[in-house]
């Protein structure tokens, strides 16, 4: 069994697979997930890999537990100690089998206003240190964060290296190269605060704990604006708190990172002052505590988030009412809620009898509503299907035509086409909504037998005039009579049956 490649600290798990390719001298990206992992069909992930049970089980000599794995060598530390409790405990099953995908939804990280890292970054001065202590340099998590442009311990701006898209390369894992980086200038980047780099510093190296509920989210924002001079008798001063967070980050990097506060209700640092119903990132949270409290520390907010019980639930003292009253207003709002269901029935006026059963016999009003519920079609008319219809077969037919002629190119699968495409991940979601690109998908794509035939026939033109023998053929193709289809197997033994053939053999 070959030696699989220990983790080096805070080296991203992407990073130990592309060493691992690297060792084991490994080409086809689903031969090294079939080595490693047992499964082909794991797609590769900067931010929360899945499937870590099976590759901490298959190489458990030189690798920690799947836990120590996430908390060590992933970025889901930066995401952990915002979700709730419950939240967590599901993101981490996500991470350690297979998630399709759930874990991405289930922290937050699709929905965020942060902006996504579609690149590989490194920093010089850590590639040199890399080689002069372990020999060989790798990719190291704390400069793949979206928001820190510089090295937190060299302070040195990071370089973009290598282009990270998951569609175009679903399972490839690639190395980090010395000779990728000479060729690259760092960018002429935004500054931050050193405050910021402490403080995901931390959030990275803080290890498994357990997290804050909502709840204790708005108690500790309340008494930090309270504290701080940014309240208004029970509510937040907005106009306040925005000039100081435009006072303490760049405008720049504030509208880089889509955080630039507005006088929207909707805006996001409208809802972190407010009662906590949905998660926020760790950037929204840092510009947050950063503009109310410069020398605030995250681990003193966390521990002071943990001190603080439930708010005491007031106690309201309903007025009296009589029983004709309640089974007349039940009444009317049965028959409203079978026909039209609640929230029609609302909106037709019949509000001001679902406020008086709400505040007299609420329990009865939620029953009921949730007995006749009704689901209201949303029609989204925002989006003209058909004119996208034609652009996007009008985008296909110019990738088709300039990789038709191309023998050597990549397979030309639905899943290939689509992702060459601008708005490839929209069209592969809203497929059902586009016919014709549909159709013409179904008719020029590439099958697998198309494909294996092609490589035969890219064998065959580059050693020309001679004719190899047969396993010669499938070694240079890459193919095996495991893996081809009968089309193939029959069509390499015809091509092979004529030309001995001809040659009278």
């Amino acid at each position: 069994m070959l030696n699989f490649p220990a983790p080096y600290p805070d080296e991203l798990v992407y990073g130990i697979l592309s060493r691992a390719r690297v060792r084991f001298c490994v080409t086809s990206p689903k031969r090294l997930l079939s080595g490693v992992i047992g499964s082909r069909s794991v797609i590769s992930s900067v931010n929360f890999p899945s499937r870590l049970n099976d590759f901490t089980s298959i190489n458990s000599l030189n690798l920690p537990s799947p836990i120590d794995l996430i908390y060590g060598h992933t970025l889901f530390p930066l995401y952990s100690p915002f979700l709730p409790e419950n939240r967590r405990l599901e993101c981490l099953n996500h991470m350690q089998f297979k998630s399709f995908g759930s874990v991405h939804l289930a922290s937050g990280y699709v929905a965020s206003l942060i902006p996504k890292l579609h690149v590989m970054r490194a920093c010089r001065d850590c590639i040199e240190e890399q080689l002069n202590t372990v020999g060989e340099p790798y990719w190291r998590r704390i400069h793949q964060i979206v928001g820190i442009n510089h090295c937190c311990i060299h302070g040195t701006p990071l370089v973009n290296i290598q282009p990270y898209h998951s569609m175009q390369h679903r399972h490839e894992y690639f190395p980090l190269q010395t000779q990728q980086i000479e060729t690259f200038s760092p960018q002429i980047l935004i500054s931050n605060p050193k405050w910021l780099d402490e403080q995901v510093c931390w959030l990275l190296y803080r290890g498994e704990q357990q997290s804050l509920s909502f709840e204790q989210w708005t108690n500790l924002y309340r008494y930090l604006l309270v504290k701080n001079g940014f309240a208004k008798g029970c509510f937040c001063n907005y106009p306040l708190l925005k000039e100081a967070v435009e006072s303490a980050w760049s405008e720049e990097w504030l509208r880089s990172m889509n955080l630039f506060p507005n006088e929207t209700e909707s805006n996001w640092l409208h809802k972190i002052t407010r009662k906590h119903r949905k998660s926020f990132s760790y950037l929204e949270h840092l510009v947050a505590l950063y503009a109310i409290q410069k020398d605030i520390k995250l681990s003193e907010v966390m521990d002071r988030g943990r001190s603080l019980v439930k708010s005491n639930i007031k106690t309201v003292k309903l007025t009296t009412f009589s029983k004709t009253k309640m089974r007349e207003n039940q009444k009317i709002w049965l028959n409203q809620v079978k026909q039209f269901g609640a929230k029609v029935a609302r909106e037709n006026g019949y509000g001001g009898t679902y406020l008086w059963l709400y505040r007299h016999n609420r329990d009865w009003l939620l029953k009921i509503n949730n007995k006749y519920k009704r689901p209201i079609p949303v029609v989204n008319n925002r989006v003209d299907w058909k004119r996208r219809d034609m652009e996007i077969v009008r985008a296909l037919i110019r990738i088709i035509d300039k990789h038709f002629d191309d023998v050597s190119g990549p397979r030309l699968s639905i899943k290939w086409l689509v992702s060459q495409l601008d708005t490839g991940t929209s069209v592969e979601k809203y497929l059902y909504k586009l016919p014709l690109a549909s159709i013409y998908l179904a008719r020029y794509s590439e099958s697998i037998t198309d494909y294996q035939i092609r490589r035969i026939t890219q064998v065959m033109i580059m050693t020309r005039p001679n004719i190899l023998p047969r396993w010669q053929i499938l070694r240079l193709s890459g193919l095996s009579d495991e893996r081809m289809t009968q089309m193939t197997c029959e069509f390499l033994d015809s091509l092979l049956a004529n030309f001995w053939a001809l040659r009278g053999l």
